[in-house]
């Protein structure tokens, strides 16, 4: 059974070439990714122990090691994507995208209680989306769908409230095995409901510092996988 099931995942991925190319592209960036995090994480830990100062942006092994794979960069591809009218599904309580879009409109929907007047509570994936149908140019969502139940009560409603020709931008950081599956949720879910859509995949980068107000800025390179959903009709 289980068998069956990695042949069918390996299947749609091969059917796709931008799908085969970014999971290949993340499955290259992931291994470095964690071992940068732990050496951040100690090289940090340690420092603050003996108070030492921190160097600025030190060397962290394995920085070198991304030059070799291509990726594009995580802002700049909101920047180039998120236009007009945009929504952020599950944005968690923190308002992300305005320090990286500059956009007409931008609205939160989350769960939690806000006081900024741009976010709007809503139980995502259990409420509809309290809005008209074709209202954002723009939709971003960032892993809020980890399974197949949740693929299937999100987005349909993101595509409901998105224009046609718009654009729903769905970011997944997970473990590389559940990406290939919850890929294949999303393309199930859309090919069910009849949604005519083109999809493109990218493997993204996202430079993270950790930030302490008595040292210096820690970096390093964080991999995404951008799921680019175009609504034609």
């Amino acid at each position: 059974m289980e068998n069956q099931e990695n042949d069918n995942v390996s299947s749609v991925i091969e059917k796709y070439p931008s799908i085969k190319s970014a999971v290949q592209t993340y499955e290259e960036l992931w291994p470095n990714s964690i071992r940068q995090s732990e050496l951040v994480r100690k090289y940090m830990m340690d420092e603050l122990n003996q108070e030492k100062p921190l160097t600025a942006n030190p060397d962290i092994p394995g920085n070198s090691e991304y030059e070799t794979v291509s990726a594009l960069e995580r802002t700049d591809l909101l920047k180039q994507k998120l236009q007009g009218k945009v929504l952020d599904i599950g944005s968690g309580g923190v308002d992300e995208l305005a320090g990286i879009v500059d956009v007409q409109q931008l609205i939160n929907v989350d769960s939690r209680e806000q006081l900024e007047s741009n976010f709007i509570k809503v139980d995502v994936g259990k409420e509809e989306l309290p809005f008209t149908d074709a209202h954002f140019d723009s939709i971003f969502t960032r892993n809020t769908i980890d399974s197949l139940a949740q693929a299937t009560a999100i987005l349909p409603e993101a595509l409901r409230v998105l224009k046609t020709n718009g654009v729903l931008i769905v970011e997944l950081q997970y473990l590389p095995e559940a990406e290939r599956q919850t890929i294949i949720d999303i393309l199930n879910v859309l090919e069910q409901k009849g949604i005519d859509i083109q999809i493109q995949v990218e493997a993204v980068l996202n430079k993270t510092y950790i930030q302490h107000k008595k040292y210096s800025d820690l970096r390093f390179n964080r991999p995404s996988i951008f799921l680019l959903i175009s609504k034609k009709n």
